[in-house]
């Protein structure tokens, strides 16, 4: 689900709220694909002077009741030879357990 926040007529911000019942090892891989989706459709609008880019911005709401204990990023996904490793950039995911959040 994705979501625009704007203050006035100034978009601030997407958001996108993935909600999770089950744990997904490949998480880290589908958010860079959706913020990069939303990102693209952000340069092909582009150029337009009342419409800039804005930041995106996904949260994973996770409903399990097991914690989330697989890769909370891209490089934890991969298996990165040691000669790429300075070259691959890391892309980090925030899950956000809802069933062990604390009534505050």
């Amino acid at each position: 689900m994705l979501k625009g926040w704007k203050n006035g007529e100034i978009r601030i911000a997407l958001y996108g709220l993935e909600n999770q019942t089950v744990i997904d090892p490949d998480m880290p891989l589908r958010v860079i694909g959706y913020d990069g989706a939303a990102d693209r459709e952000q340069i092909s609008i582009g150029g337009k002077p009342e419409q800039s880019q804005c930041p995106v911005v996904t949260l994973v709401l996770y409903f399990g009741s097991a914690h989330w204990k697989t890769p909370l990023s891209l490089r934890e996904c991969l298996e990165i030879p040691e000669e790429l490793d300075g070259y691959v950039n890391d892309y980090p995911i925030h899950v956000f357990e809802i069933a062990y959040l604390d009534e505050k």
